[in-house]
C-alpha cells in the first residue's frame, strides 16, 4: 500500500513538473507575426492578361471601357461606346472594387499618374468633320454608342500578349495597337486604316487633352505643364492641329499605318531633345 501511494505520488509530481515547464516555454515564445495584408482584394492579385473589359471611375465615367495592359506598369483605357483613347497612366494597372470582396463599387486605374487623358465625347469627328455625339438621350443623358455610320466598336486581336483593338470610323476600319517603351517612358499609338480617306475626306481623332500653353510646330505638339512638357509626336501622312476645344487632333489624309507618340518630361529634357519637323514611323 505504502508503494501504491509512493507510485501515484511520482507520477503527479512527474506530470506536474512536465506542464509547468510547457507553461514557463509558452510564456517565453513570441505570438507569430500576422501576415501584411495587401491593399484591394484577391482578385487584384490575379494574373488579368493583356486587357480587362470593365466599367471605369474616371472623370469623365466610361460605361465600357477595355484596359490594357502595355507592361512596365504602363496602361491606356478605351471606350468602346465612344470610339475613344480616353486615358493613359504609368505606375499600376486597374484597381478592383473592394466592396463586398470586390462584388460592390467600380474598378478605377490603379494609380493617379495620369499622363493624357481625351474629353468626353467621339473619339473621332463624324462625316462632317464634328464631334457630335449622335446618341439617343434618355432622362437629360445620353447612352449607348455612337450611331454605327459615326463609329463603330468590333473588338479585339491578340498577338500573344499584345491587344489589338478593332473599329470603323465612317467607312474606314481602323486597327490600333498601343505600346510603351519603358526606357524612354513613351506612350505610342498605332492606327493602321484602310478605306476612302484623302485630303478631302480626312479622317480626324483626338489625341489628348491641351491643358496648359501648347505649341505645334511640324510633326510635334509641345503642352507645357508647370515644370513639366508633354511632348506628342505623329509620324506617317497626317498633321497635328489644336482643336477648339483645347485638344490636340491628329489629321489623318491617307490609308495606311499612322504612329502619335505621348511623352511627359521636364522642360530642361525637353530642351535636349532634338527638334522634328516631319517623322517616320517606329516599332510597326
Amino acid at each position: 500500500m505504502i508503494q501504491m501511494l509512493f507510485t501515484k505520488c511520482f507520477r503527479m509530481t512527474v506530470a506536474a513538473s512536465l506542464l509547468s515547464c510547457t507553461m514557463v516555454s509558452g510564456a517565453d515564445e513570441k505570438p507569430a507575426a500576422k501576415p501584411v495584408k495587401k491593399p484591394g482584394t484577391k482578385w487584384d492579385s490575379m494574373e488579368h492578361g493583356p486587357f480587362l473589359s470593365s466599367h471605369l471611375d474616371v472623370t469623365p465615367k466610361i460605361n465600357k471601357a477595355v484596359s490594357l495592359n502595355l507592361g512596365n506598369g504602363a496602361t491606356v483605357a478605351f471606350d468602346t461606346e465612344m470610339c475613344r483613347l480616353a486615358l493613359g497612366w504609368t505606375d499600376g494597372f486597374v484597381r478592383l472594387p473592394t466592396g463586398r470582396d470586390g462584388l460592390e463599387g467600380m474598378p478605377k486605374p490603379d494609380s493617379t499618374n495620369i499622363i493624357f487623358a481625351t474629353p468626353a465625347g467621339p473619339g473621332w469627328a463624324d462625316a462632317d468633320g464634328n464631334f457630335t455625339d449622335g446618341r439617343p438621350e434618355f432622362k437629360g443623358k445620353k447612352y449607348g454608342p455612337l450611331p454605327k455610320e459615326h463609329a463603330k466598336w468590333k473588338g479585339i486581336y491578340l498577338d500573344g500578349d499584345t491587344a489589338v483593338v478593332s473599329y470603323t470610323v465612317g467607312k474606314a476600319s481602323v486597327l490600333e495597337q498601343n505600346s510603351f517603351d519603358a526606357q524612354t517612358e513613351t506612350f505610342s499609338r498605332v492606327l493602321i486604316l484602310a478605306g476612302n480617306i484623302s485630303r478631302k475626306t480626312p479622317l480626324v481623332t483626338v489625341v489628348c487633352e491641351a491643358k496648359g500653353e501648347t505649341t505645334i510646330r511640324g510633326g510635334e505638339a509641345v503642352i507645357k505643364q508647370g515644370e513639366q512638357i508633354l511632348l506628342i509626336r505623329k509620324a506617317g501622312q497626317a498633321t497635328l492641329e489644336l482643336g477648339t476645344n483645347k485638344t490636340v487632333r491628329l489629321i489623318i489624309a491617307q490609308a495606311g499605318p499612322v504612329q502619335v507618340t505621348i511623352q511627359k518630361m521636364s522642360a530642361a529634357a525637353y530642351e535636349k531633345q532634338p527638334k522634328i519637323l516631319g517623322g517616320r514611323l517606329h516599332q510597326l
